[in-house]
């Protein structure tokens, strides 16, 4: 509900489609095949035969799906695994997953890095050039920039929290608002200075600004959930949306969808801030959510 239509950034390298809510063509047929594999890749196009078909709606939803497992094999195991699964022939969608993964692979290695780019590994000295991004950060750069609204799932210690920062530059945002835990908007304020030092960052609610940033300025507010379940939040969110936030990234977006009360009010809170941005700047808000906890 909070993000919207997400788009994963990063996939279980072993996904299998089945549940209440999924297509009755994949239902029927029990669990698909490993994603990324060469069966699971062209199991779209044997869905397609079956005398109900395919919809136009429910074929995206598969294709999107095998593209992103295809990622999560590209990153973890490298191009190998991946050129292999790709190769030989196959029907209608499978060569439109291959097509658009190896598109998307182009657009992400080719991705511009906005100038200012400052992060340097641990041990690396300031002598040194600066660390690229990885492969990951650039992907989830590239997603929010395109598609908007997205997920990414990566694993802890991946660098989910560059990415973020990554991609709030890559986006162009002048105002990019992080609620996370309490206990790590420190890591939050000192990651963003070591990646772009040209950054305004603002850790309280009393330094959130009157008004939008200027042009060519990067603002970044770091607020903790619990401050979307005090009776001041509905306040709070119309000062975000005066102060032109245009990015929102949900750090740990589990902690609104825990079953228990607390939840229920930050989530509220959450769609309520979502709903008014995209009322003040339209189809222009980005949103991405992040956790390595399942959601």
């Amino acid at each position: 509900e909070v993000l919207g239509k997400v788009e994963k950034a990063d996939a279980p390298p072993e996904d299998y489609l089945r549940g209440e809510d999924e297509p009755e063509a994949v239902l029927e047929g029990g669990a698909l095949p490993t994603l990324a594999t060469p069966d699971g890749l062209r199991a779209v196009d044997d869905i397609a035969t079956l005398h109900y078909g395919l919809d136009d709606e429910t074929a995206e939803f598969l294709v999107r799906n095998r593209v992103a497992a295809l990622w999560n094999a590209y990153i973890t195991h490298g191009p190998a695994p991946v050129q292999e699964a790709l190769g030989g022939e196959g029907g209608h969608y499978f060569g439109l997953i291959r097509s658009r993964f190896q598109g998307e692979v182009e657009a992400v290695e080719s991705l511009p890095i906005p100038a200012g780019w400052s992060f340097r590994a641990p041990g690396v000295s300031h002598d040194e050039p600066p660390t690229p991004p990885n492969l990951m950060q650039r992907r989830t750069a590239y997603e929010v920039l395109t598609r908007k609204r997205v997920g990414n799932w990566s694993g802890v210690g991946s660098g989910k929290t560059l990415a973020g920062i990554l991609a709030s530059r890559v986006a162009d945002r002048r105002h990019t608002l992080v609620i996370t835990n309490k206990a790590t908007i420190e890591g939050w304020a000192k990651e963003i200075e070591h990646a772009y030092p040209d950054s305004v960052v603002h850790v309280s609610e009393e330094g959130i600004p009157a008004t939008p940033p200027q042009h060519g300025e990067h603002h970044y507010t770091l607020l903790n959930y619990d401050r979307f379940q005090l009776p001041g939040r509905s306040n709070l969110i119309q000062r975000l949306a005066a102060a032109g936030v245009d990015f929102v990234i949900f750090d740990e977006v589990q902690l609104v969808k825990q079953r228990d009360r607390k939840a229920s009010i930050r989530r509220k809170a959450a769609e309520g801030l979502t709903s008014l941005l995209s009322e003040h700047i339209g189809g222009d808000l980005r949103v991405l959510g992040m956790s390595a906890t399942p959601v």
